[in-house]
């Protein structure tokens, strides 16, 4: 995929993930807002890493957690999401 198709998405352009890694995401919106929240989960060498992207102008990341087991990474992820969801957010994918 190139940068324009990237940034066309509403993702970074620098995205490419490390070899041997893998990523499944959910994305967030406020419907007031046209800022997007991504919370991902990258499966990585010795683990899983959570993060937490607010797309705008910007792109902000966040590392929530570095976990060992898949399970303990989604259920990370799952306590954000809820969070967000109290927040006003609701999901879009």
């Amino acid at each position: 995929m190139s940068d324009a198709d990237r940034i066309q998405e509403g993702r970074p352009a620098s995205e490419e993930l490390p070899a041997g890694s893998r990523r499944e995401a959910e994305e967030y919106r406020r419907p007031t807002s046209v800022d997007l929240v991504r919370l991902a989960v990258y499966e990585q060498p010795g683990g899983f890493l959570v993060t937490e992207e607010r797309v705008g102008s910007a792109t902000l990341v966040a590392t929530l957690g570095r976990l060992a087991a898949r399970a303990d990474a989604a259920a990370l992820l799952r306590r954000r999401a809820s969070q967000l969801e109290t927040q006003g957010f609701a999901r879009v994918s």
